[in-house]
């Protein structure tokens, strides 16, 4: 069983269903919007990963979870990676893909990506997720 948290258009839960149609799929959005184009293997439903889902413990065997950079909060994040780690069978994989848009180094980061990472940063989101996510994964 294939969990998808935020799984937006659905498009990567139609990509995965036509290299594996033999899985069964549910994928989870705070939004609830039900994409047009979908698999009868698919399951869409309404979840938010922060305030828990309603699956049992140990439930599957593979979780993705993407893009949410601007969508969770950094005390968010340790609530999320718990929740996974609480849906995932032992032995069982997740895959978590985030993007960074800033640079690392503050010397080469323009007017505008500084703009961005004190935005970012007020928000109470992590604009260097991608280098800080394996420190929420171990703490969470």
């Amino acid at each position: 069983m294939v969990l998808d948290i935020g799984y937006g258009s659905g498009s990567w839960l139609m990509e995965m269903n036509k290299e594996f149609p033999d899985a069964k799929y549910i994928g989870v959005d705070i939004s609830g919007t039900i994409p047009e184009d979908r698999a009868s293997s698919i399951t869409y439903e309404f979840g938010d990963i922060v305030k828990g889902l309603k699956y049992p413990d140990a439930s599957f065997d593979f979780i993705n979870m993407r893009h949410l950079v601007y969508g969770l909060s950094i005390d968010e994040w340790y609530i999320a990676l718990k929740e996974i780690r609480r849906l995932l069978k032992p032995k069982g994989c997740a895959q978590l893909t985030e993007i960074q848009h800033i640079p690392r180094n503050p010397e080469n980061r323009s007017d505008y990506d500084n703009a961005i990472f004190d935005y970012i940063t007020e928000m109470g989101q992590d604009p260097m997720i991608t280098y800080n996510l394996s420190k929420y994964t171990h703490s969470s």
